[in-house]
């Protein structure tokens, strides 16, 4: 779904606005295993809740940008929703209960398989640029992409020898942080 808006406020003057918003289901309705494999692979399987949750489940950006003669102000905002990560879970509440665990675990996060999977929130990352239109076929821009520097939500316990503190399986956006780059650009 892309709205697209402009206004040409005079012959050097223009501001647009684009939206943007993608929504998106994955389910699973069945699964066609051999024999020998029936009931090993479930709908809260690891590879089962990469594939329906592992990846957001929308997405919105918001583009406004103001052209004034060869200057070009753009914004952007990007939302991600949120994601599933199978392999760090979360000992509930319910495992207790049932004598699963020890209540001292409850909300103890781990990578045995046996709890809730950890939620990644939702984030908003936010870019902006300046281009300079010198002739009709060189420009140059400046641009700050994730200008406050978001970073996607650690695992709650840190993989491979505590070296890895982001979610190597699903990812909503990089883990680089800011980044800052000048763009030249000929035509022809």
């Amino acid at each position: 779904f892309v709205i697209d808006y402009k206004k040409f406020i005079n012959d050097n003057n223009q501001f647009n606005l684009t939206i943007a918003l993608n929504v998106n289901e994955t389910v699973v309705d069945g699964f066609n295993l051999p024999t020998q494999l029936e009931g090993a692979i479930t709908e809260t399987s690891d590879d089962v809740v990469y594939l329906t949750k592992g990846t957001p489940t929308n997405k919105l950006i918001i583009t406004p940008s103001y052209t004034y003669g060869p200057i070009t102000l753009m914004a952007r905002v990007s939302r991600f929703g949120e994601v599933t990560e199978a392999r760090i879970q979360k000992y509930t509440q319910a495992q207790a209960d049932a004598g699963d665990i020890t209540q001292d675990k409850v909300g103890v996060f781990d990578n045995s398989g046996k709890g809730d999977a950890q939620v990644l929130a939702a984030k908003f990352l936010t870019d902006v640029s300046v281009t300079a239109q010198f002739d009709d076929n060189f420009s140059a821009t400046l641009g700050v992409n994730n200008i406050f520097d978001i970073y996607p939500d650690m695992l709650a316990e840190a993989q491979v020898r505590n070296e890895v503190i982001y979610s190597r399986r699903v990812n909503q956006f990089g883990t680089v942080g800011r980044f800052v780059n000048l763009s030249l650009n000929y035509t022809w």
